[in-house]
């Protein structure tokens, strides 16, 4: 089974955020995730939709063991190292844009 709080560390150190951006990331108080760790806790099914949002990755990849993910070409890694570190506005900006293409192809 997954730990679920060394996997959420893996993913923030990877985004190279403090405890303290990832509670601004994913709109969590710092102490709630402070005691996840403290008190080993693992966090509830709402604060788990929250950091997959942040994270920007679906709530299953929380779970998904590292050999059960998907192979990235280094393009796409690039982009979806630029895409994590947007924040949400800009997301929503650049997804629209990418949407602009495949509606003028049409």
């Amino acid at each position: 089974m997954i730990d679920i709080l060394k996997r959420i560390d893996e993913l923030r150190l990877e985004r190279s955020w403090t405890e303290y951006e990832l509670s601004k990331q994913a709109d969590i108080p710092q102490s709630t995730i402070s005691t996840w760790y403290r008190k080993k806790q693992n966090p509830t099914l709402h604060s788990l939709e929250k950091l997959s949002d942040a994270f920007g990755i679906p709530l299953s990849a929380l779970f998904a063991d590292k050999n059960d993910l998907v192979e990235l070409s280094e393009q796409e890694r690039e982009v979806l190292h630029f895409f994590q570190r947007m924040t949400s506005r800009q997301r929503v900006l650049f997804l629209d844009f990418l949407k602009s293409f495949n509606e003028d192809s049409l």
